[in-house]
């Protein structure tokens, strides 16, 4: 096996690896926060301490340049997000409590998009065979214009961007295992067949950080004439329809500034439109399902929001609709679901949305997803792009859990049979994964022949 291992090693590049400290210096500064320094410090100290560490090839991390930035966000996105270099906060400057910022918050978000893209390139071009970024603030909830949970730069997706731009990356398969849907992610390539995206996230939970309890936090600390730049804006980051029958006043905020209408109404947006909304960025149209206080943040992700245009069929969610899911289901859905539709696809490289917090064990999501379920998924993955897989930290906020689940994929990752954790999260298949299978299944059999006997 020790053989086996030097030989793909020099004949493939072997694993690279990106962290670097600077990325820690992004902290809140009012109050503890779940998204904290701590999240990367315990993984590069697990990886260290292994010696998983030392059989992967560092990477150096450095800045993203604005030409890679803008590749998914616009200027004034940039010019916001540079204003915290000067002390402003970020929750005020984008009206969205969820968002902390400090004076080195810019840099730490640059840094850590920039390593993943240097990562992602050099896989890219077969200078190393795979990579994991330790990285952070994660990157899958913010789009083009607006800042999001926790989020500041779009990472993942201006990575693979970069990818396609610098490297000739044609096309791209985006999986993303984080609890919480990537929203942002799947805002900047709704209309794109040439990114496939797939997302299996908590929505119907009822549990953990609702959006619209955080919603109605915030407008009640305004002013009257703050809130409707508030509402605008949380509108274009969460993606989402306002409707819920105890949210009647942020309804017809929304309403007045015309961007939500009753999906019940005869003037309800089509979902096949394309008209932009001048005075806000365009987000993926077509009419989402109602969001109510139970749905899991960010409160999108419904497997009917399937892309747009040309894109039609390359935007897939899988939405658990509650907790508990774990080994055996997640199995389910990269067997059934990413596999079959990555072989069809044919990518020229794979990124993981690497987010611990479906892991068994983290304070937020609700999920029992062992550090062996994710190194299978990792692996069973290896057999699309010819074994080019990216991954990247997202979400994940049990330090000592999310350590240990990383050392599991870069173990993976590096073909080396990590420890069973003997608890397989859930031990046989749940009805609702059979459900919720058949419904994605239903939405895209029409777009993927390889879907055609399923469901």
């Amino acid at each position: 096996l020790k053989l086996q291992f030097l030989y793909f090693i020099g004949t493939m590049g072997g694993t690279g690896m990106v962290y670097d400290v600077r990325s820690n210096a992004h902290r809140s500064l009012s109050e503890e926060h779940v998204e904290t320094p701590l999240r990367t410090k315990f993984i590069a100290a697990q990886l260290e301490d292994t010696g998983v560490a030392q059989m992967c090839k560092k990477v150096p991390a450095r800045p993203a340049a604005d030409d890679e930035l803008l590749l998914v966000h616009t200027e004034q996105y940039l010019k916001i997000i540079k204003e915290t270099q000067s002390g402003k906060q970020l929750s005020k400057l984008v009206h969205d409590i969820d968002m902390f910022s400090c004076k080195e918050s810019e840099t730490a978000a640059r840094v850590s998009c920039g390593g993943l893209i240097e990562l992602t390139k050099k896989v890219a071009d077969g200078e190393l065979h795979n990579g994991f970024a330790v990285i952070r603030p994660p990157g899958h909830h913010s789009n083009p214009a607006v800042p999001s949970g926790f989020c500041l730069y779009s990472n993942v997706a201006i990575a693979a961007r970069a990818a396609q731009r610098d490297c000739g990356m044609k096309k791209i398969l985006i999986f993303d295992w984080d609890v919480h849907h990537g929203n942002g992610t799947e805002w900047v390539f709704y209309d794109d067949p040439s990114v496939l995206v797939i997302s299996v996230h908590g929505h119907g939970m009822g549990k953990s950080h609702g959006v619209r309890s955080a919603l109605k936090r915030e407008l009640g600390e305004m002013e009257a004439h703050e809130r409707e730049q508030a509402c605008k804006r949380q509108c274009v980051a969460k993606s989402m329809s306002p409707a819920n029958s105890d949210d009647e006043e942020a309804c017809d905020w929304f309403a007045s500034l015309g961007l939500y209408e009753d999906p019940n109404s005869n003037n309800s947006t089509d979902a096949g439109s394309t008209e932009t909304n001048a005075s806000t960025p365009e987000q993926p149209t077509g009419v989402c399902n109602e969001v109510s206080s139970n749905t899991f943040y960010p409160g999108t992700g419904f497997s009917e929001r399937i892309g747009i245009g040309k894109g039609l069929g390359y935007n897939v969610n899988i939405p658990w609709p509650c907790d508990g899911f774990g080994d055996v289901e997640y199995k389910r859905v990269v067997d059934d679901i990413v596999m079959p539709m990555g072989k069809e696809f044919k990518p020229d490289l794979v990124i993981i949305s690497a987010g611990f917090d479906a892991a068994l064990g983290d304070k937020l999501g609700g999920m029992r997803v062992t550090p062996s379920g994710f190194a299978q998924m990792t692996e069973t993955l290896a057999g699309l792009a010819g074994g080019k897989i990216v991954a990247a930290l997202e979400g994940g906020y049990t330090t000592e859990v999310i350590a240990c689940c990383a050392e599991s994929v870069v173990r993976s990752l590096l073909r080396l049979s990590g420890e069973r954790n003997p608890d397989a999260g859930s031990l046989c298949l749940r009805d609702q994964c059979t459900e919720t299978l058949n419904t994605v299944v239903g939405h895209h059999k029409k777009y993927w022949k390889c879907l055609n006997n399923k469901g």
